[in-house]
C-alpha cells in the first residue's frame, strides 16, 4: 500500500479494500489507469473539502512505479525528537507547525541529512538517532519550476530522535523557520490544530506506538 499526501487529501493505492478505508471521506476507485489516477489527483486540489482517495488495482505496484514517474522527485529526511524530560522539538514555518526535516544532500545518508537537517534547523548539537520510523510521501508544487508540470514528490524518511544536551534551540531564518521550541505531549493539540495533515498521522502512530511501549 502507498499513500500521497497532497494539500489537505491523500490518495492511497492498494490491491484490495480494506476495512479501515470505510471512514475516509472521498470515492474508492477500481481501476488501472494512470491517467485516472493523476486526473483524480489533480481535480481534488481544485476542491475546497479534503478527499481521501482509495485507488484499488490489481496491478498497483507497476501502477504505482508509473505514477512516481510523472513528478520530480526528492528524497527528504527528518526527526521527531525528544530531549531528557520526553518534550518533543517542533517547528514553526509558513504559520505551520512543522518538523525539522530536508533535503538528503548528495553522498549523505538518511541518517547524516536527517540529524544535519534537525541540528541546522534547530541551532542544537548533539542530536542522536534511535530508530528509524518510516517514510511518507507528499506532493506539492514548486516556486522554481513552470506549471504545469511543476509538481514534487518528496519522500520524507522519518527517525526517532533524543537530545541530551541543554541548548536552547533557535529558528534558522534563512530556511523559514519562525520558532523552534520543545512541546509537552499534553500541549500537542496545538501543534495537531496547526500542521499538516501527514504530520498529524506520523505523530499519532508515533505517540500511540510510543504509549504501548510504556505499557
Amino acid at each position: 500500500m502507498y499513500k500521497v499526501f497532497f494539500n489537505a487529501s491523500s490518495i492511497t493505492l492498494c490491491s484490495k479494500f480494506e476495512n479501515s478505508f470505510k471512514d475516509n471521506k472521498g470515492q474508492l476507485i477500481e481501476n488501472e489507469d494512470i491517467n485516472c489516477l493523476i486526473r483524480l489527483l489533480i481535480n481534488s486540489e481544485r476542491k475546497r473539502e479534503p478527499e481521501n482517495l482509495v485507488f484499488v488495482s490489481s496491478n498497483y505496484e507497476e501502477l504505482w512505479t508509473k505514477f512516481r514517474a510523472q513528478f520530480i522527485g526528492i528524497t527528504a529526511a527528518g526527526g521527531i525528537v525528544t530531549d531528557k524530560t520526553g518534550r518533543i522539538l517542533v517547528i514553526k514555518r509558513f504559520g505551520y507547525w512543522d518538523l525539522p526535516k530536508g533535503k538528503v544532500e548528495k553522498k549523505e545518508t538518511l541518517e547524516e541529512a536527517a540529524v544535519r537537517e534537525v541540528e541546522e534547523e534547530c541551532r542544537i548539537t548533539g542530536v542522536r538517532i534511535k530508530n528509524q520510523i518510516g517514510s511518507m510521501f507528499h506532493l506539492y508544487r514548486s516556486p522554481f519550476h513552470p506549471e504545469p508540470n511543476n509538481l514534487v514528490l518528496k519522500e520524507t524518511f522519518w527517525f526517532e530522535m533524543d537530545y541530551a544536551g541543554n541548548e536552547t534551540p533557535k529558528p534558522q531564518y534563512s530556511e523559514s523557520i519562525e520558532e523552534v521550541c520543545w512541546m509537552e505531549i499534553n500541549e500537542l493539540s496545538r501543534f495537531f490544530s496547526n500542521t499538516y495533515p501527514n504530520l498529524v498521522e506520523l505523530m499519532e502512530n508515533y505517540l500511540q506506538k510510543t504509549s504501548e511501549k510504556i505499557k
